[in-house]
C-alpha cells in the first residue's frame, strides 16, 4: 500500500484563504524565488478542496533533498476582499 505524507491546512477564519506550495514543476518556483508567473498552482479557496494542503508519496526528508535549497516556501493568502 502506498504511504502518503501530508501537510494539511485548516482555515479557522470566517473568510476564504488560498495557498501555494513552492515545489517547482512546469510553472512553479522554488525558494528563494517569489510566486510563480502563472496561477496554475495557486489554490484560491480551500473550501473547494477535499484535503487542502500538500500530499507527497515521498517522505518529507526526501522531498527536501530534491529542493535546490533546504527550504520550502508556503504562501497563504487572504481572500477576504476578493469577490
Amino acid at each position: 500500500m502506498d504511504k502518503s505524507y501530508e501537510i494539511n491546512l485548516v482555515n479557522k477564519t470566517r473568510h476564504n484563504i488560498g495557498y501555494y506550495f513552492a515545489l517547482g514543476g512546469k510553472y512553479g518556483t522554488f525558494y528563494p524565488d517569489s510566486l510563480p508567473k502563472t496561477n496554475d498552482y495557486i489554490v484560491y479557496d480551500i473550501s473547494k478542496v477535499l484535503r487542502p494542503g500538500c500530499v507527497s508519496h515521498l517522505n518529507w526528508e526526501s522531498v527536501f533533498q530534491q529542493l535546490p535549497k533546504d527550504t520550502l516556501s508556503v504562501y497563504v493568502f487572504s481572500n477576504r476582499y476578493v469577490e
